[in-house]
């Protein structure tokens, strides 16, 4: 398993892991036909989601990476630097494909994103994830 800095060839394997780890997320709080509605705005959504990452990946302020398994993305996850104060970040998400969960390559993906924050001289980190995501907790 690597952990690398994403590059614009890798939107469409990172999109594919965000619907599948974002349809297992939501399927915790809803069901039936609010869990169907959804699932088709992942589809909706798909062109704004990949322009997204692609800033993300342009953006200085930004630190998007991933992992791979064998030259497959598995996973990957965000830290961003506040515009109005340098001294802030955020861990905006970490997402993993369902059968690499549970084998610490998120808490991998934390600490690289961590890395970075601390390599740019954030003061304050803060993140934060859905209430009943045991995992993420």
């Amino acid at each position: 398993m690597k952990i690398r800095k994403a590059k614009k060839d890798d939107l469409k394997e990172i999109d594919n892991v965000y619907v599948k780890s974002a349809t297992d997320e939501v399927s915790l709080y809803y069901s039936g036909d609010e869990l169907k509605k959804l699932i088709f705005d992942f589809s909706k959504y798909k062109k704004e989601r990949l322009i997204g990452f692609r800033n993300s990946i342009l953006n200085k302020s930004t630190y998007l990476i991933v992992a791979e398994n064998n030259k497959k993305i598995i996973g990957f996850g965000e830290a961003e630097i506040n515009k109005r104060d340098k001294n802030q970040g955020e861990i905006t998400f970490i997402y993993l494909d369902r059968d690499f969960r549970g084998k610490g390559i998120g808490s991998k993906i934390l600490k690289e994103l961590l890395k970075w924050l601390k390599q740019k001289h954030v003061k304050n980190i803060i993140s934060g994830c859905l209430k009943d995501n045991i995992s993420s907790i």
